[in-house]
């Protein structure tokens, strides 16, 4: 939900990273997550757009541990 409130959103990227963790992506608040889990689904296995944005992120931390980074990855 890193699009309800930018302030805090920037607040809590700022301090990711004055303490060594690498943000894996930014979420928008979508209410497709709501109506997946009401289908008893994962985002991923629906058409919404979120889903891609959740396995970009993950992607990114798997990217990360495979490259060894020492630095601590965090879906934001």
């Amino acid at each position: 939900k890193a699009d309800l409130n930018l302030a805090i959103a920037a607040a809590i990227e700022s301090l990711c990273t004055e303490r060594g963790y690498a943000v894996a992506g930014k979420l928008p608040f979508n209410m497709d997550i709501t109506t997946a889990m009401i289908a008893k689904q994962a985002i991923t296995e629906t058409a919404s757009p979120l889903g891609a944005m959740v396995v970009d992120a993950w992607n990114n931390i798997l990217a990360q541990l495979k490259n060894g980074s020492r630095k601590r990855t965090l879906p934001f």
